[in-house]
């Protein structure tokens, strides 16, 4: 960008924070990983992605593929932390009954996700090690689920962001908190007690109004790697960091901290971070007689139905329950259809779900290409319902106004 003008930066910087750009680049890499991995390019897409790049002198070495499903995302869960931190404070978690109805939705797709895929499994005659991915499809990706809306969603209520926002943030918690008890490997206490440091360190910043991102870049960066090097997984900092992170303005200052988090990161994560987790983390190569094994494997049609089948249910029998047991309220102009569509886009589990997938079968590269097919095919599907759910409930909404 060095030879643009302020002002196409500006322009470049505004675009690129729009989260239906976000999501858009995230599935074109998807699309272009595939269309490389079944290539003559194959190879080179390969041996890019299983490339080391080691720092030696902290005894740090991983993948491309592992730097950016380690160290891109933790960006991501940085932003998706100060979006959840900046929803309890001032938006539409800060009243409890708000917050308890896309709480109990997030843990209603959470478990039911879970609970259809150890079913299916069983249905299937999966065996335990199967049953080992049941985390896979209980997250939802929010930059895919917030371009879709964005891209299908005219014409429905402006709450059903909201909602969706509320449940895919709680969602991903919920996936990072899974992610750090179950997959933590090696465990350093020490470690993790010097994470832990540095993370206060970011919060006493941010309560002390300090604005520098060459202050804060380097606090991220250690927080990162004592939190790697503690054996939980990386993301789980910049979950923990974004959480810390202040949403209400310090004295002086125009912008609270999530404000700058937003200003500093957004465009770097929509442009850089998840699209090349995307593309070096869904390459699937569909040529032979593989894929069709790989498609009807326990585990790929496991997580197609956790994700389709269990996470809007889920999301739709927790909300459901939250409002008529009354310890939780929507929106007032939200009707039930609309509470649908959102559930519907929370079965959009793609970048944590190939994280987890990563995680969970670090030892099995046969069942890691079952679970992205199983993956891909669910966000297809997933896409399918979403545009049904969206034009019945704008049809309901349009017969309504003429009554």
């Amino acid at each position: 960008m060095s030879g643009a003008s302020t002002s196409e930066q500006r322009w470049l910087s505004r675009f690129l924070r729009d989260e239906t750009v976000g999501g858009g680049l995230m599935i074109c890499a998807a699309v272009l990983a595939i269309i490389f991995a079944n290539s003559p390019a194959a190879d080179f897409y390969n041996r890019t992605a299983m490339r080391t790049l080691s720092i030696p002198q902290v005894h740090l070495s991983m993948t491309v593929a592992q730097w950016a499903a380690d160290f891109l995302l933790a960006f991501f869960f940085l932003i998706a932390g100060a979006e959840l931190k900046h929803e309890l404070v001032l938006g539409s978690l800060s009243s409890r009954k708000r917050a308890l109805a896309p709480l109990s939705g997030a843990v209603g797709g959470m478990v039911m996700s879970a609970l259809v895929f150890l079913a299916t499994t069983s249905l299937m005659g999966g065996d335990h090690l199967d049953r080992h991915g049941w985390a896979i499809p209980t997250s939802t990706d929010i930059a895919f689920a917030l371009a879709i809306l964005a891209i299908i969603g005219r014409g429905t209520a402006p709450a059903i962001r909201v909602l969706l926002l509320s449940v895919a943030v709680i969602n991903d918690l919920g996936s990072i908190l899974i992610i750090g008890a179950l997959f933590a490997s090696d465990f350093r206490v020490l470690a993790l007690a010097a994470a832990l440091v540095f993370i206060a360190l970011w919060w006493v910043m941010q309560q002390l109004g300090v604005r520098s991102l060459l202050a804060y870049a380097p606090v991220f960066l250690l927080a990162w790697y004592f939190m790697h090097a503690s054996g939980v997984h990386a993301t789980v900092a910049g979950m923990a960091l974004g959480l810390a992170t202040k949403a209400t303005r310090v004295e002086r200052n125009p912008r609270s901290g999530v404000e700058l988090l937003e200003h500093w990161l957004r465009p770097v994560v929509a442009a850089v971070a998840v699209p090349l987790f995307a593309f070096f983390a869904a390459g699937i190569d569909v040529r032979g007689t593989d894929t069709v094994s790989h498609l009807g494997s326990p585990l790929a049609i496991a997580i197609i139905c956790g994700l389709v089948i269990g996470q809007p249910s889920g999301v739709f029998l927790g909300t459901w329950l939250a409002v008529k047991a009354r310890f939780g309220e929507i929106h007032e102009s939200l009707r039930w259809v609309d509470v649908a569509v959102a559930s519907s886009l929370a079965a959009m589990g793609f970048t944590v779900a190939l994280l987890v997938t990563s995680i969970a079968y670090p030892w099995s590269e046969s069942r890691v290409a079952d679970s992205k097919m199983g993956i891909v095919v669910a966000v297809i599907c997933a896409t399918g319902l979403s545009v049904l759910v969206t034009r019945y409930a704008r049809g309901t909404s349009e017969r309504e106004s003429l009554t």
